[in-house]
């Protein structure tokens, strides 16, 4: 989901387009962006990983995980226990959040 955002945000901004075949080749014609296309890269690259950041900080903060909850759950993946005696042990917070059991 990143890149093609990423890519939409970048097309919003005016670039100067060129053909070389290395960043050599862009220096020696002294190929420069335009200054809303330097601030569009900027944004891209830094406001937008803030702003997903920030948003998926949001379902984070209110899903907690116990240590013990996961250990439990592992074990039951891996076949080491049967999931009804997972279920059993896990913390009644846990069972009432996802209503399990």
């Amino acid at each position: 989901m990143a890149q093609p955002l990423a890519l939409l945000v970048l097309s919003l901004f005016p670039w100067q387009t060129t053909q070389a075949g290395s960043f050599s080749e862009l220096a020696r014609d002294h190929i420069v962006q335009t200054l809303p296309a330097l601030n569009g890269l900027w944004i891209t690259a830094t406001l937008v990983p803030v702003v997903g950041t920030l948003i998926a900080l949001i379902p984070y903060s209110r899903y907690h995980l116990h240590d013990k909850d996961v250990q439990l759950m592992a074990r039951a993946n891996a076949g080491e226990i049967a999931r009804e005696e997972a279920v059993a042990g896990l913390s009644a917070e846990f069972k009432r959040r996802e209503k399990i059991g």
